[in-house]
């Protein structure tokens, strides 16, 4: 039998079905949570679900935010869409068909389809929580900087105007300020993000996309001071490891080993972890380490255990190429079928069942050559890095992720360019400074490669990376 629910609205004034006001309550509480990277949300629409199993909004909610955490299919989705079966779709509003054909879009990895739904919802409730949430997550999954930036942009003002006293709108500036920043529109990010922070302190997002711009502009110093006085705020948030991994960057850049393994130990990796991104952080910080010589000790074999159930998710090549940093550091003999599984993956895995491509093409021009790449470096194999890197290195966006997090990739380029093709090292290097000008690291580098080409331009070099240091030191 179908089950008719009545009709609501919830916090944001959107319309929303249900049998109690408390599930609505608890759903619009948890989307807060979500928005804020913050609290239990789980608990929240798992306990309105427990309320009335059949509403609506909270289904899609816990199948939904399920899915988008980077896991394959799951029980728990599942779950949810058959809970959904038993809802009358012609008694429901717009808004609530339109989330359901995303969510259904979503287990079939119709990532695009799922987006065009959710677009669908905010030209007509641009305060659907949920809708901006949804989508602006599966635009960084595509590596979609304009849509990161434009979806928010698209709804912007009329939360300018109408919920600009509402808590969450910080969380709107901070999605704003980042997508600003993933387009390069540095000075306008910068000051959306700060304002952000200034009205809620602990608005890790907000943090976050500063701390972007920070790293884009290669402000080393003002990078560690802005991660350390916000430090406060966003410190239980969920996001916490993730913005002390950006703090690690920083130190990096600075020389400052002891300190970014210091942070890695305490901030980003001080205990196991099953979310995605803890895990990629964790990777790609040893990784940059390893790229550049670092000693690690044993702390790949802190983070491989919590990788090896995710072997053969394959939902994201961006994911993918983290799981084989670790493999190929510490677990070699399993780098060759986890690339034969990726090849392999499930066909309805990656192409929706209507014939829209996601991330099927994704991984066959994109992230399995790319995981190729990485487990060739790792065996020393540099002229095969360079010749599936550079023609890879301009397409690498479409994994997805941020620009500071697609960097080791092309810091993994430059290391082979410099174990085997000098001039292709200096080349690269040229880039680099031209887009990292005050980056004492590339500097260094680049005084290196150019010792035995060009004395006085290594010297150069070096006097510029000791310059910087000085620099960075004085304003942090």
């Amino acid at each position: 039998f179908l089950i008719t629910m009545s009709t609501h609205v919830d916090a944001y004034n959107v319309p929303i079905t249900a049998t109690k006001k408390e599930c609505i309550e608890l759903l619009d509480s948890a989307t807060e949570d979500i928005f804020g990277w913050k609290g239990h949300p789980s608990q929240k629409y798992n306990r309105s679900l427990e309320i009335d199993p059949h509403f609506v909004m909270g289904n899609i909610l816990c199948g939904t935010f399920e899915l988008l955490g980077g896991v394959p299919s799951s029980e728990t989705a599942k779950t949810c869409l058959k809970n959904l079966a038993t809802v009358d779709p012609k008694n429901l509003p717009f808004r609530e068909v339109k989330h359901l054909e995303a969510f259904n879009c979503l287990i079939q990895s119709n990532y695009l389809g799922a987006a065009r739904a959710w677009e669908e919802i905010l030209v007509k409730h641009p305060t659907d929580l949920l809708a901006i949430k949804f989508v602006n997550d599966i635009y960084f999954y595509l590596g979609d900087s304009i849509q990161i930036r434009d979806s928010i942009a698209r709804i912007y003002n009329v939360w300018k105007s109408d919920y600009s006293n509402r808590p969450v709108f910080s969380n709107i500036m901070g999605m704003y300020a980042f997508g600003l920043e993933e387009t390069n529109f540095f000075k306008k990010a910068e000051k959306l993000g700060r304002r952000a922070v200034e009205m809620q302190p602990n608005d890790a997002w907000a943090a976050h996309a500063v701390g972007h711009v920070l790293e884009m502009e290669t402000r080393i110093g003002e990078g560690i001071a802005w991660m350390e006085d916000t430090h406060h705020g966003w410190k239980e948030s969920v996001l916490g490891r993730h913005n002390s991994w950006h703090k690690s960057l920083f130190q990096l850049e600075q020389f400052q080993v002891e300190d970014a393994l210091h942070t890695f130990d305490t901030e980003i990796w001080p205990s196991s972890s099953p979310q995605i991104l803890d895990l990629v952080d964790a990777s790609s910080f040893l990784y940059r380490c390893r790229i550049w010589d670092i000693d690690v000790g044993d702390r790949w074999e802190k983070v491989i255990d919590d990788w090896t159930s995710h072997l053969s998710d394959h939902v994201l090549s961006f994911n993918d190429a983290h799981l084989m940093m670790t493999l190929s550091t510490c677990r070699r003999e399993m780098t060759n079928p986890f690339l034969e599984s990726m090849k392999s993956a499930p066909e309805g895995q990656d192409v929706a069942r209507d014939g829209v491509v996601t991330q099927d093409p994704i991984y066959r021009d994109v992230g399995i050559a790319l995981s190729d790449a990485i487990a060739h470096f790792s065996e020393g194999d540099h002229k095969f890095v360079l010749e599936t890197m550079m023609p890879l290195r301009s397409q690498l966006q479409r994994i997805g992720g941020s620009h500071a997090q697609r960097d080791v990739f092309h810091q993994m380029l430059v290391r082979s360019a410099i174990a085997s093709d000098s001039d292709l090292a200096a080349a690269l290097l040229s880039e680099r400074v031209q887009l990292r000008p005050k980056s004492p690291m590339v500097w260094k580098t680049y005084g290196e490669v150019m010792q035995h080409r060009d004395a006085a331009k290594s010297e150069k070099a070096f006097e510029r990376c000791q310059n910087l240091l000085s620099k960075h030191s004085q304003t942090k």
